[in-house]
């Protein structure tokens, strides 16, 4: 059987447990030591090794470390020492604990900061992409008056409906608006690249090609021109794809074979590759769209839906908090969605709509208790009766995130 890192780190509390009891108890045995654990004594050496191996692999190496001290125990004392097993095996416990819930904050801390890293670089793409679509849309308003931001706006909504479409538009985007003639797109898995996405005739990958083991060495997008005169390349720019959510790690790479001459320039093949990557991280999101009611995915956003779906998991899986506010105003207050928006953090959503005669209102306030999402009401009351001159009277509801949040969204807005 082969010995991995996997079996080799479950093992290693035992591993340890077995070596320091025995060494200490052979160690000590060597001077001639009686008491070997000073159980007499006011403190014992032994109880400071058991409280710092509890405290780094957890409560089983201690009571491992117990289960061999019993039997040491039985052959140095005449009289089993009942007093001091009872008193190390309390305090073994309290160590176990401690390492527990030690363990458990980490990983709430860990996933909260991967949440807002994941936040902010996804906030800097949007805003990269907005720039871009600005750009593309005052060049081209009098033959396309489409911006790039609303083509993309139209995939990612296709993406909570049907994957299969939203890659489909996504290629006529890279097509009509990027002017790629030749490209294609491969994604790691299993430390391989697979095709995934051909845009036009399909590119071969070549692994030693120059351009490509540079730019993937590098992890940034590269031209033709950034080879030596004396190295020969298939393409005429390699783009890396990251993940934005986990430390910008590599996830593929969009060859670009065949492109208009005259776009072919930094300024639009970074455009491109802001768009692939803004492409990639949507469709890799760890989110099942299935699992959302199909009124509400007819209602919300695609962005309010991915983010509860994220939340959702994370109160699974590390207990994390966040909540949700529903706000519900007559109709003829159409400002209101407007007054919330500029009240809210950088980090929360606002999503709204209207049904039967009333304006919906959802405020998503990620890593937030319910406690804090009543501060923010309060809030809102105050600024409500300072902003407009009319009473408003709005009707509220505070949902924390978790498995049932989309039940309770459904029962809130029947």
């Amino acid at each position: 059987m082969t010995l991995t890192y996997r079996n080799f780190s479950k093992a290693l509390p035992i591993l340890e447990a077995l070596t320091l009891t025995l060494g200490y108890y052979i160690t000590v045995h060597l001077f001639h030591i009686k008491d070997v654990f000073f159980i007499k004594e006011s403190s014992s050496p032994f109880l400071l090794l058991l409280l710092l191996l509890t405290l780094f692999h957890g409560l089983s190496a201690g009571l491992i470390s117990l289960l061999i001290l019993i039997p040491i125990l039985e052959k140095t004392y005449p009289h089993f020492p009942t007093d001091f097993f009872i008193w190390i095996l309390l305090l073994t416990l309290l160590a176990g604990e401690f390492h527990y819930f030690w363990n458990k904050k980490i990983k709430q801390l860990s996933e909260e900061t991967d949440y807002i890293k994941g936040k902010l670089r996804l906030q800097t793409s949007q805003l990269i992409l907005l720039k871009l679509s600005h750009d593309q849309l005052e060049k081209h308003y009098l033959i396309k008056p489409v911006s790039l931001r609303t083509l993309l706006t139209e995939v990612e909504r296709l993406l909570t409906e049907n994957r299969e479409r939203a890659i489909k538009e996504f290629k006529e985007i890279l097509l009509n608006t990027f002017y790629v003639e030749a490209g294609s797109l491969y994604l790691l898995k299993d430390k391989k690249f697979q095709p995934f996405m051909h845009v036009g005739e399909p590119v071969e990958i070549h692994l030693k090609d120059p351009l490509l083991q540079e730019a993937l060495e590098r992890g940034e997008t590269l031209f033709i021109s950034n080879v030596t005169e004396t190295a020969d390349t298939e393409y005429l720019a390699v783009i890396p794809i990251k993940k934005l959510t986990k430390e910008m790690e590599s996830r593929g790479v969009f060859l670009l074979k065949e492109m208009p001459f005259n776009y072919l320039n930094a300024d639009h093949v970074l455009a491109l590759s802001v768009a692939l990557n803004w492409f990639f991280n949507q469709l890799d999101e760890e989110v099942n769209y299935r699992e959302v009611p199909e009124r509400l995915r007819e209602l919300l956003s695609p962005n309010m839906l991915r983010e509860l779906l994220i939340l959702e998991k994370l109160s699974k899986e590390a207990n994390i908090e966040s909540s949700l506010v529903v706000f519900r105003v007559p109709d003829t207050h159409v400002d209101f969605p407007n007054f919330i928006e500029k009240r809210i953090r950088g980090m929360d959503i606002v999503a709204w709509f209207r049904l039967n005669g009333n304006i919906y209102t959802l405020v998503l306030l990620p890593l937030s208790p319910v406690e804090s999402a009543e501060s923010f009401i309060e809030r809102i009351k105050q600024d409500v009766e300072e902003t407009f001159n009319e009473e408003i009277f709005f009707i509220h509801r505070i949902f924390p995130v978790d498995s049932k949040i989309f039940e309770r969204i459904n029962y809130a807005i029947r």
